[in-house]
């Protein structure tokens, strides 16, 4: 998504654009994008800035941490983020008559994936031990923990 600063007609303008994305990894994920991520917010022009903020959406499929189907996601989440001429540490640089935002946005969409990306709050995983969708499939396997022997008598008690 680009824009020509010359395109900012006003101090404080109301803006809409889409970002095509590629599939991308993250921390080991492939995250396929189903449409283009939407950023709804405002442009505030200054002598040597321009701060962006406001709401991006996105609808991607990816693969559930627990048990490992593949899942359709929507991430909204907000941002305000400044160029500057002289950019500080927290700043993108302003260079030019045009600013790609890009990748700021796919920056903060990397910042705002959960850390543990679910296909269902209740998703029960996989069994460690034959591999069974344990949300498609009972399995039976034992799960008996393997427990510290140091505790034996707190889980006597708790039975």
């Amino acid at each position: 998504m680009k824009i020509l600063l010359k395109n900012i007609t006003e101090n404080l303008m109301n803006y809409e654009g889409s970002i095509e994305c590629d599939n991308l990894i993250n921390n080991g994920d492939e995250i396929d994008f189903i449409e283009p991520m939407k950023f709804i917010g405002t442009l505030k022009k200054g002598m040597d800035f321009v701060e962006i903020s406001g709401k991006v959406i996105s609808k991607f499929t990816t693969n559930c941490h627990l048990c490992g189907e593949k899942t359709e996601k929507e991430l909204e989440f907000e941002i305000f983020e400044t160029y500057r001429r002289e950019p500080g540490e927290e700043e993108y640089p302003l260079v030019g008559d045009e600013i790609d935002f890009d990748d700021m946005i796919l920056e903060n969409f990397r910042l705002n994936l959960p850390v543990k990306i679910l296909c269902k709050d209740d998703c029960k995983g996989i069994c460690t031990k034959c591999g069974k969708n344990l949300n498609v499939e009972k399995c039976n396997c034992s799960n008996i923990e393997k427990t510290n022997p140091a505790f034996d008598v707190l889980n006597k008690l708790i039975k």
